[in-house]
């Protein structure tokens, strides 16, 4: 039984002859690797070490000649690792983190800057270099308007995601604008050391102290949330079926009030007692589009909504 026989065997297997990676030939690689990593812990704790010793520059170079050089990299980091200082989560985890910070999109710069101005928060959509950045992007001047994005969190202060740094940086790459790649990436090191967890694609955290924290979050990606728990709870079933529904995921959920075709959506949480109902949040019918409640309509839903509690044996506390 030779590791590297059986590795390079994969290898081979996947044909890859391509001098720049591709996504949909990276996935079976990643996989490999990840089994070459169990591997190499099984071969430590039994001593075995010298045949990967022998093994990963053989290994990591055949890789490379195939134009994967930062996975090449990555499995050389991850082999080094190997020792007992680590876990092997620790090791599939980084190498992963590894690959995603390193990795090419397809993405042209202006589609990637598009996307992250698409997904901004509303807060920052009044700010000056926001308004300058969609400006330069409608004069197709892309490096502008990736500089107006970096002085928009500058200012700011605030901690945008690393989704939105690692779109810069790769952004910043594909134009040939090395320094501004390097800053993008220390701006994530910089999330990791003050803020200690991950703000998601969307987001971003401003931070009070250690313990407080706000986050903005995109009003696009409020709207597909929406539309995915819309499709969960099969909503537009209901819009001929007139009264009062509850939809529970977990803790919370939301309660679909249907009225001559339209739905207003009421969220809720388990409290001590009762269902607490966030009636105040509610402001609009929803389906089949968008229009604001008016107070009339507004206490003709509290009422049915009571009767409907009363009918069923929920205990109910409105928020207002």
């Amino acid at each position: 039984f030779c590791p590297g026989g059986v590795f390079t065997a994969c290898i081979n297997n996947y044909k890859i002859h391509t001098v720049k990676p591709r996504r949909r030939k990276e996935v079976p690689i990643f996989c490999t690797l990840i089994t070459f990593i169990l591997l190499a812990k099984y071969l430590f704790r039994n001593k075995q070490l010298l045949v990967l010793v022998c093994f990963i520059p053989l290994t990591a170079k055949r890789i490379q000649r195939r134009g994967f050089t930062e996975v090449s990299f990555a499995l050389r980091s991850c082999c080094e690792n190997t020792a007992g200082t680590k876990t092997l989560k620790d090791d599939i985890v980084k190498f992963f983190d590894f690959i995603k910070r390193h990795q090419k999109t397809d993405l042209k710069p202006e589609q990637t800057i598009r996307r992250l101005v698409d997904y901004m928060p509303d807060f920052y959509r009044t700010h000056k270099q926001f308004i300058d950045c969609v400006e330069f992007l409608e004069h197709r001047e892309w490096g502008l308007a990736l500089d107006s994005l970096i002085e928009l969190a500058n200012e700011t202060e605030h901690y945008f995601s690393e989704d939105f740094w690692l779109g810069l940086t790769d952004a910043a790459d594909k134009m040939g604008l090395t320094d501004k790649a390097n800053y993008c990436r220390k701006q994530i090191k910089r999330n990791e050391k003050d803020v200690k967890s991950k703000t998601p694609f969307g987001w971003t955290t401003i931070k009070f102290d250690d313990t407080h924290f706000q986050h903005h979050i995109s009003e696009k990606l409020k709207e597909e949330w929406a539309t995915e728990r819309r499709e969960k709870d099969k909503v537009q079933e209901l819009l001929t079926k007139e009264g009062v529904y509850l939809k529970s995921h977990g803790r919370s959920g939301y309660i679909y009030y249907v009225a001559n075709c339209k739905i207003a959506e009421i969220d809720f949480e388990l409290g001590v007692n009762a269902l607490i109902l966030y009636f105040s949040r509610t402001r609009n019918w929803e389906l089949p589009k968008q229009i604001p409640l008016t107070t009339e309509e507004k206490q003709k839903i509290r009422i049915d909504i009571i009767n409907w509690a009363n009918k069923t044996n929920n205990a109910i506390e409105f928020d207002d």
